[in-house]
């Protein structure tokens, strides 16, 4: 299913989630994280306490993250991640659980959870491979065409387009995501396929990269804005594929222009005003709600719950509410998404009382980063138009 170097980058990516939430804890120091180890080349790298800060509880906890998601208990491989404490021996236990497992693999990916409990969607080998089959077909990659990749490997996005359609159409990597998007303007020849989401390539564009001719650049993780598609344009990709679907389903459908509504992936089929999966029947999870132009074609009409996109990551505002209201200074308060991060509208319980902002923040730096707004409005009420509905600020 995977070879050891996409079995290796896939480590890397999930130590490094679960690092993130331990130094945001502050259980490991920010010293500690596997990217800052990582040398020229493939070097060795042993995950240990003195290197990435790992003892012996919190390695469980990290085995526990790494087993749930490729289900390595049905093939009994995890027991040798305690001994076998190399990253490349990792890769290469991973490598070996795909082939004793064979056609029951699986992987169980989690959503972004930013705020909130993430929810964790398993996808059997078949249904991933297929996808990324679909894939090789929309794009056709010329002879020698490489994926560049924006995007870490570990989400449905990332996985899909990064790992499993270029592992099967054999094509290689170039894994950017760890760095700034300007390294496209390095590495990016006539050919290639870019990947990247809305955010990536909105800072890809305020790089200044500038592609070269004949580049597919494919934008998922987040919907596109008018600048996102005026961001890729200005990189000079000559073709853009937009990408629409979710953890739960995977890609659903994809169109090449703003204008466009989005058309069905061949693997999909449209039943009444579900979407299902032409070979099993499954109907598919929508987490929005869809307009129809036609069995085949739809336009998106927002989602069915208060989840938006910061920087291509799920963020709950409901969530975020939550724990603005929590704190004891705060009366009331709305939050909603700005140009590229979240604000809110707070009122005080007392306008009068000193340090309010601050104690605010403090709170809010428990979440990830982001999920806290970056703009604090304060007043004695919120914002409401002249009917009372509530109000933009």
């Amino acid at each position: 299913m995977i070879d050891a170097p996409a079995a290796r980058r896939l480590c890397i990516a999930l130590i490094a989630d679960h690092q993130k939430t331990l130094i945001r804890e502050g259980r490991l120091g920010p010293d500690t994280l596997i990217t800052r180890h990582l040398g020229a080349g493939d070097q060795p790298l042993a995950i240990e306490e003195d290197t990435l800060g790992f003892d012996s509880l919190s390695l469980l906890d990290l085995i526990l993250v790494v087993n749930r998601y490729f289900a390595l208990s049905e093939s009994g491989i995890e027991d040798y991640l305690f001994v076998q404490r190399d990253l490349d021996q990792w890769a290469d236990l991973l490598v070996k659980h795909f082939e004793i497992i064979g056609d029951a693999a699986s992987i169980t990916f989690s959503t972004s959870g930013s705020t909130g409990a993430a929810k964790t969607i398993r996808h059997p080998r078949a249904v991933l491979e297929g996808e990324a089959d679909v894939i090789h077909d929309l794009l056709a990659p010329a002879p020698g065409a490489r994926v560049l990749s924006l995007v870490p490997p570990q989400h449905i996005y990332g996985f899909l387009w990064s790992v499993l359609f270029p592992n099967r159409s054999g094509m290689p990597v170039i894994a950017l995501d760890t760095g700034a998007p300007s390294a496209l303007s390095r590495h990016a020849t006539a050919g290639d396929i870019v990947l990247g989401t809305p955010y990536l390539w909105e800072k890809a564009a305020a790089f200044g990269v500038e592609l070269p001719a004949g580049i597919t650049g494919i934008c998922s993780g987040g919907p596109t804005t008018a600048a996102t598609w005026d961001a890729i344009r200005k990189t000079g990709v000559s073709t853009i594929l937009e990408v629409y679907g979710s953890t739960e389903t995977g890609g659903i459908a994809t169109r090449s222009a703003p204008s466009e509504p989005f058309q069905l992936m061949p693997h999909l089929k449209q039943r009444v005003t579900d979407i299902i999966r032409a070979a099993t029947g499954e109907t598919l999870p929508l987490q929005d709600n869809l307009a129809w132009c036609d069995v085949r074609m739809f336009n998106v009409e927002g989602r069915k719950d208060t989840v938006v996109q910061v920087a291509g990551t799920n963020v709950n505002i409901d969530e975020v509410s939550r724990t603005i209201l929590a704190s004891h200074l705060v009366k009331d308060c709305a939050v909603r998404l700005g140009d590229d991060r979240l604000k809110a509208f707070v009122v005080p319980k007392d306008t009068t009382a000193p340090n309010v902002e601050t104690e605010l923040r403090e709170a809010l730096s428990t979440l990830p980063a982001v999920a806290r707004p970056d703009q604090i409005t304060f007043g004695p009420e919120l914002p409401r138009t002249p009917t009372g509905k509530p109000a933009a600020w």
